[in-house]
């Protein structure tokens, strides 16, 4: 198995505001800072960062002229979406682990 496709998965989802926004723009697409606030008023920066991030990775459609500057989730970022929430739902039934006691 290809593991380049898997790490690029991996790394993309390992940022902080990464299922926030794919969370926030499953109601539709939304402008910068209207889906600034949704995700909890992070920091411009950080917050552009992370949307160049999900552009990059196919995942999010960047604003252009005809569709009034909205962000909004491609094919594959719907797509993903299943993939995702049973994701999520699994990491919140996980039990914590516990950390490993030395002999």
């Amino acid at each position: 198995m290809n593991q380049k496709p898997v790490q690029a998965v991996l790394q993309l989802f390992n940022h902080r505001w990464t299922l926030e926004i794919l969370a926030a723009l499953t109601s539709g697409p939304q402008r910068f800072n209207s889906l600034q606030r949704v995700t909890g008023n992070i920091n411009a920066k950080t917050h552009r960062d992370a949307l160049q991030r999900l552009v990059k990775g196919q995942l999010v459609r960047p604003p252009s002229d005809g569709d009034g500057v909205h962000y909004a989730l491609t094919t594959l970022g719907e797509r993903a979406l299943p993939a995702l929430r049973a994701f999520a739902a699994g990491l919140s039934h996980a039990k914590p682990s516990r950390p490993r006691q030395r002999v």
